[in-house]
């Protein structure tokens, strides 16, 4: 990453923050993650680069819920916005992880009815 920035290589720079972040949020290091996917998605947002805002803005969206407690409006708001992208984008894959995000998020806090309706989306 600090190569691609002395390099001016800004188009590749979100997805490597970005897959940086996720590493971190494997881990267990949400607090560290936060900020990374914080960076990935001002960069893709500066280049225009909205596939890759999609998919960061689910990454804030799993950020979010795996937090103790989850942030579940936080993480319910960032997981819309990216289906939301995805769908204009037609994204599928990204709309099926969306899908799943937001269906995990409810059955953990308890909204079965929400959760059973994220399951049975289909496109």
């Amino acid at each position: 990453m600090q190569l691609s920035e002395a390099m001016g290589i800004k188009a590749t720079q979100a997805l490597g923050v970005a897959a940086l972040s996720e590493a971190y949020l494997l881990a267990g290091r949400r607090d560290e993650a936060l900020p990374l996917a914080g960076r990935a998605l001002v960069c893709s947002s500066d280049l225009k680069q909205h596939g890759h805002q999609a998919w960061i803005l689910r990454l804030l969206g799993e950020i979010a819920a795996h937090r103790h407690p989850p942030e579940a409006e936080q993480a319910e708001a960032y997981y819309r916005q990216a289906l939301s992208l995805a769908e204009e984008l037609d994204i599928r894959p990204l709309q099926a992880h969306c899908h799943r995000g937001l269906a995990l998020l409810y059955a953990a806090t308890g909204q079965s009815e929400q959760a059973r309706g994220c399951t049975h989306h289909r496109h």
